[in-house]
């Protein structure tokens, strides 16, 4: 395990004077890496704090430009960025934020065809895109290659989170068995309120954290479920289904 610098004992003195956590975790996130696959509302925000837990290797995946309607919600983005890569604006700054930590950015989408070349090098993958495409080619090989896969999506006031291990309980299939590739032609885009990836891609950080230390219960078989206009929140119990195409072998 590669243990901290003063300089990072420093950065990370609040993480390591919780007691669950210690010095012990604030090494393992050192020595642990997460793919972080969309770099918009969602990936912008779980981007933000795994660099500044200094989790030790960071994958940034898009294929995306940053736009100016991006900019309501995308926060790692800024306007002198417009029309540049969006893992170039997200790599300027984070490694202004933490240089102690790998950042490798990777400018492409993921698809079912290249989902092995990026997910197989990563501890976790947390998905935060914007296609049920991305979201069945992840979970695919997350499945494929025994990896945790947090998944988070946003709409309008609401956004649900869950892990996904299929070692452990069922994938995203088992939980949504009618979402096919097609599904991104079928439910039309409707605007989202800009706090919500705020508060959806933190808990997503959080239970990325958490499994790379290895610490309190993470959100699998449990789908969490936030509405900002009632301010409300459920979690529901998802079964892992014996007949799923994707993880019932």
């Amino acid at each position: 395990m590669n243990h901290l610098t003063s300089n990072e004992a420093i950065r990370y003195s609040d993480t390591i004077s919780i007691p669950e956590i210690g010095l012990k975790g604030q090494e393992k996130l050192r020595s642990s890496s997460a793919l972080v696959v969309g770099l918009g509302g969602l990936g912008s925000v779980v981007a933000l704090y795994l660099s500044a837990a200094g989790v030790g290797r960071l994958g940034l995946m898009d294929g995306d430009l940053v736009a100016l309607s991006n900019l309501q919600r995308q926060i790692l983005h800024r306007t002198s960025s417009l029309g540049s890569m969006k893992t170039v604006s997200v790599y300027h700054e984070l490694s202004d934020l933490n240089p102690n930590i790998q950042l490798e950015t990777y400018q492409e989408f993921i698809t079912k065809e290249n989902a092995n070349q990026f997910i197989a090098g990563y501890d976790v993958i947390v998905g935060c895109t914007d296609t049920y495409s991305s979201y069945l080619s992840i979970n695919e090989e997350s499945v494929r290659l025994k990896k945790p896969f947090v998944f988070g999506t946003v709409s309008r006031f609401e956004g649900q989170v869950c892990v996904f291990n299929a070692l452990e309980g069922p994938c995203y299939k088992c939980a949504f068995p009618k979402v096919t590739a097609d599904s991104d032609k079928t439910y039309p885009y409707k605007g989202i309120f800009s706090p919500v990836p705020g508060v959806i891609g933190s808990i997503q950080a959080s239970e990325c954290l958490k499994l790379l230390i290895g610490i309190g219960s993470p959100l699998i078989s449990r789908l969490f479920i936030y509405d900002s206009l009632e301010m409300s929140a459920n979690v529901i119990q998802i079964i892992k289904q014996p007949d799923c195409p994707v993880c019932s072998h």
